[in-house]
């Protein structure tokens, strides 16, 4: 049947197959190293990678991995730029001879190239950075030699001269309190301003004597007074004390035509009456003039003595005052023999309800046509600054004003000479009683004899208290 045909057929195939299996297992096996053979013996220690020290010439050991000198070198190249740290031993050539220089070098060099590069840290190389240009910008404190710097070298020298000094000025000290705060500074500014205001208004509206005591009961008022000054003429387009100097030295730097003639003369004498701390006597005192500066006290380094300059015969100094500049019945000559200033200097010091009679004990000091400059505040002439009734008034005093300049917009400058005038004193009759409201060119006319020069002198004074009005300082 054709069934059992297939079923046989498929019986036969089963047995042969299963045959052809076992004769490919048997073939297998016999392949195979016989397990028992090789577990018996122990297992062979592994060659070592050290050169034996038997070793000649041309010998080489039976290390599978053996590399020549390049292939070395090139190993060693990879390891480095890979970053991987390589010791000696693995880089070192097993094969090459001990005589052999060439290989040595290569492989030393290999070694160095194979060393990991040590990397900086970036915050010490930014200190380092700026270490190093701290060091090259240092100010030195010996100047280099002038002539061997250019023109810039110089410039950036003096520079750094000034940053350092402006550094070391702020720098606190050890010593010195801690800095303020802008609060802090804000606040003693406003205080020191309104204590220079009182004392400033009580000088102006109160006569000389008042002033003198008060100052010299409390010398640090006059301290306090100059340095709230100092900041206010600060403001000022031009120092009322360096354009006086600049008359004085015939500056070429002076735009003005106007010169003083004491300027010519060789040792020239100034009294500066008000010369608070004395910067005018340091300014002339490199040009060769002997300068005496007087103001209401002592100052500590002796340029300045403490008097009242508005008493008559104050000044230690030679000279006969007449009022008015009048001479009666006398010689001219023989009044101003005496007198031996050229120069006598106001610099914004008209100050007092009596500050006429500074301008009388300034005529008695000086020389016959001797000067006499004064710089007063614009606003002392009122809200016009006509100067009209300041030089009518200086005068009646006996003196010729020769120039006056209103070009600067705080303070006006004005020059004057010494005049003596003789007159024949009319003693038949009394005289006419002098009127107290006629202007100060009427006065002087009016008088005839030294007693109406003497009371006309005292209606001045009073007159003086409204022509120059005091000086405010506003708040700020």
């Amino acid at each position: 049947m054709p069934g059992d045909a297939a079923a046989i057929d498929l019986g036969v195939l089963q047995q042969q197959l299963q045959t052809h299996r076992s004769s490919l297992a048997d073939q297998i096996m016999q392949h195979l190293p016989d397990q028992t053979s090789t577990s018996s013996h122990a297992p062979q220690p592994t060659q070592s990678a050290r050169r034996p020290a038997t070793l000649g010439v041309g010998a080489s050991t039976s290390q599978p991995n053996s590399y020549s000198a390049a292939d070395h070198k090139f190993r060693a190249k990879l390891g480095a730029k890979a970053g991987r740290k390589r010791s000696f031993e693995d880089i070192k050539p097993a094969a090459l001879p001990e005589d052999d220089d060439e290989g040595d070098s290569r492989g030393s060099a290999a070694q160095k190239r194979a060393r990991p590069q040590r990397r900086m840290d970036m915050f010490a190389a930014a200190e380092a950075k700026i270490k190093a240009g701290k060091e090259k910008a240092q100010v030195h404190d010996v100047p280099p030699h002038v002539a061997t710097m250019s023109k810039a070298q110089r410039k950036k020298w003096n520079k750094q001269q000034r940053i350092a000094a402006s550094e070391k000025s702020n720098s606190p000290s050890s010593g010195e309190p801690p800095a303020m705060t802008p609060l802090q500074s804000s606040m003693l500014a406003s205080l020191q301003g309104a204590r220079f205001r009182s004392i400033n208004e009580r000088l102006y509206t109160h006569p000389s004597r008042d002033a003198l005591a008060f100052m010299q009961d409390d010398p640090q008022l006059f301290d306090d007074y100059h340095a709230g000054f100092r900041q206010q003429v600060r403001k000022w387009p031009k120092n009322p004390v360096d354009k006086i100097a600049e008359l004085l030295t015939s500056s070429k730097k002076a735009k003005s035509t106007h010169r003083i003639r004491a300027a010519s003369i060789p040792g020239a004498l100034v009294v500066d009456m008000g010369a608070g701390e004395g910067g005018l006597a340091k300014m002339l005192a490199a040009h060769g003039f002997h300068t005496l500066s007087y103001d209401l006290v002592d100052t500590p380094d002796g340029w300045v003595r403490g008097l009242d300059a508005a008493a008559l015969h104050a000044l230690p100094l030679p000279g006969i005052y007449t009022p008015l500049g009048i001479v009666w019945d006398r010689d001219a000559n023989f009044i101003t023999a005496a007198s031996t200033v050229d120069v006598v200097v106001f610099c914004l010091s008209l100050m007092g309800t009596n500050w006429v009679d500074m301008i009388c004990e300034a005529w008695r000091v000086l020389k016959p046509n001797g000067e006499m400059v004064i710089a007063e505040v614009t606003s002392r002439l009122g809200s016009t600054g006509d100067t009209h009734a300041f030089t009518e008034l200086l005068c009646a005093l006996g003196f010729h004003v020769d120039w006056v300049d209103t070009t600067n917009t705080h303070f006006v400058l004005l020059t004057c000479t010494k005049t003596v005038e003789a007159r024949q004193a009319d003693t038949s009759q009394p005289g006419p009683t002098l009127c107290p409201t006629a202007s100060p060119s009427e006065l002087r006319r009016a008088v005839t004899n030294a007693a109406q020069a003497n009371d006309a002198r005292s209606t001045l004074v009073q007159v003086g208290a409204d022509v120059l009005k005091p000086c405010w300082y506003k708040r700020r």
